[in-house]
C-alpha cells in the first residue's frame, strides 16, 4: 500500500503533524519503533506560549502549572521570581506523548508501534521505509525520530552538526519535599562553564538535572551530583531514572530535506541552544511543514519550501538564543546582579516562556545581535 505521507517517530513532532496531515484527509501512517507510553528522557518543561499552538486541551497530562523561579549561582540561592500568570507546564514525557498518539489516532492517522526503521529507499517521487518486521511505502517521509535520525543518518543529513549534553533523573521524593515545589522550578548557573542545571517539579517526582557541552562528561557527572545535595540536602532519595541524553543545534545552511524526505524537531537539531528546550520547536516545526506537504502531494511543490519556512520563522530565534546563551552562562553573576536591580529582564524571561516575543525583541534592540543573526542566516 502507498501512503500519502510516512512519519517516522512518535514524538511531539511526529504525532503534531500525522494528527494535522489526517485532518486535512491525507492518508498518513506514523511509525515509532517503542510501544507507547514510553519513557523519554526530558525535563519535560512545556513554556506557556506552546498552549497557544494547540487546537485542543492538553491539560489532562499537565503534572504542574509553574509560576516561579528560583535562580542561583553555583548551587547557592540567589534570587527568587514570581509571574501571576504560569511560565511553564511540566510533562511527563510518556504520558503526554501518548496523549497526542492519541489525538492523531482520532484524526485518522495510523498508527504503528514497534517496528525501528533501518532503511529508508528514495526514488524521484517516493520513498520507502523498511523496518524491522515490514516495509512502508509512501510519497513523502517525515523523519521525527529524534537526535539519533535513522532518517537522517540514511540521507547524510544533519552531518557535522554540533551538539550538547544533559544528565537528568526522576527523584521520588517524600511528600514534603515535592510540595516546596508545588509551581516553583529551579535554574542555576556559572558551576560549570557553558553550563546550566535544572529543577522541574512532577505531581511524583521532581527532574533534575544539568547540561553543557560534549567534553564536559566528568565535570557534568559532578555537577549533578552537587546539584542533587545543594537542592536535597540529606533527604533521601530514590532516582527512578537517570539518564544521558545528546541534543542537536542546527547550523544555518545545514539541509533539514532531500527529495520526497524532511526532519522535524529533534532530528532537524531544532531545540533551543540556550535552555535545551526542544518542544515548543518541535511542534512548530510540524505545523510548518504541514502545508508544505500538503502542497507537496497536491501540486508536486518541492519540500525544500518547507526549509525555508524553518529558516524565515524558527531560526533567527535560535540563533539569537545562542548569542544569549554564551552571555547567559559564561558572565551568569552579571544577569543575576541585574536581575536584583532591574525589573525588565525579568519581564523579558516572562515574554520568552509566556509570550515567545523576547528573541525578537533583542533583534530589534541590539544591532550587534541583529546583524549576527543576519550574517549568519546569509551564510551558505
Amino acid at each position: 500500500m502507498m501512503y500519502d505521507v510516512a512519519v517516522v517517530g512518535a514524538g511531539p513532532a511526529g504525532a503534531t503533524l500525522g494528527r494535522k496531515l489526517a485532518r486535512r484527509g491525507i492518508n498518513t501512517v506514523i511509525l515509532e519503533k517503542a510501544h507507547l507510553p514510553r519513557y523519554k528522557p526530558c525535563a519535560g518543561g512545556l513554556p506557556a506560549r506552546t498552549l497557544r499552538f494547540f487546537d485542543f486541551d492538553v491539560t489532562p497530562v499537565v503534572e504542574r502549572a509553574i509560576y516561579g523561579v528560583v535562580f542561583s549561582r553555583r548551587c547557592k540561592d540567589r534570587l527568587t521570581q514570581r509571574s501571576p500568570r504560569p511560565l511553564i507546564y511540566t510533562v511527563m514525557r510518556d504520558r503526554f506523548d501518548a496523549f497526542l498518539v492519541e489525538e492523531a489516532k482520532a484524526a485518522g492517522a495510523r498508527i504503528v508501534e514497534g517496528q525501528a526503521v533501518k532503511r529508508v529507499e528514495v526514488s524521484s517521487e517516493s520513498a520507502r521505509v523498511v523496518t524491522t518486521q515490514d516495509a512502508w511505502s509512501a510519497r513523502v517521509v517525515a523523519g521525527a525520530d529524534g537526535v539519533f535520525s535513522t532518517v537522517a543518518r540514511r540521507l547524510g543529513l544533519m552531518r557535522g552538526a554540533p551538539s550538547s549534553v544533559a544528565i537528568e533523573g526522576e527523584f521520588n521524593l517524600p511528600t514534603s519535599t515535592l510540595e516546596t515545589w508545588d509551581d516553583t522550578i529551579a535554574l542555576d548557573l556559572g558551576t560549570l562553564s557553558c553550563g546550566y542545571g535544572w529543577l522541574f517539579p512532577k505531581q511524583e517526582y521532581l527532574s533534575i538535572g544539568v547540561g553543557g557541552s560534549c567534553h564536559q562528561g566528568r565535570k557534568l557527572k559532578a555537577y549533578h551530583r552537587a546539584l542533587l545535595k545543594a537542592r536535597l540536602g540529606d533527604v533521601p532519595r530514590h532516582p527512578q531514572r537517570l539518564t544521558g541524553h545528546i541534543l542537536l543545534h542546527r547550523q544555518p545552511g545545514m539541509a533539514i530535506w532531500w527529495g520526497p524526505v524532511l526532519l522535524l524537531g529533534d532530528a532537524a537539531g531544532l531545540a533551543d541552544p540556550w535552555s535545551g528546550e526542544g518542544i515548543y520547536y518541535a511542534i512548530r516545526s510540524a505545523q510548518l511543514a504541514a502545508p508544505v506537504i500538503e502542497r507537496a502531494l497536491t501540486d508536486r511543490e518541492s519540500l525544500q519550501a518547507y526549509e525555508q519556512s524553518v529558516d524565515k520563522e524558527l531560526m533567527p530565534d535560535l540563533l539569537t538564543a545562542r548569542i544569549c546563551g554564551w552571555v547567559y552562562r559564561l558572565w551568569p553573576g552579571l544577569f543575576l546582579r541585574q536581575h536584583d536591580h532591574n525589573a525588565l529582564l525579568w519581564r523579558a524571561f516572562c515574554a520568552l516562556l509566556q509570550e515567545g516575543t523576547a528573541y525578537a525583541r533583542i533583534r530589534e534592540r541590539i544591532p550587534l545581535v541583529r546583524m549576527l543573526v543576519r550574517r549568519w542566516l546569509t551564510r551558505r
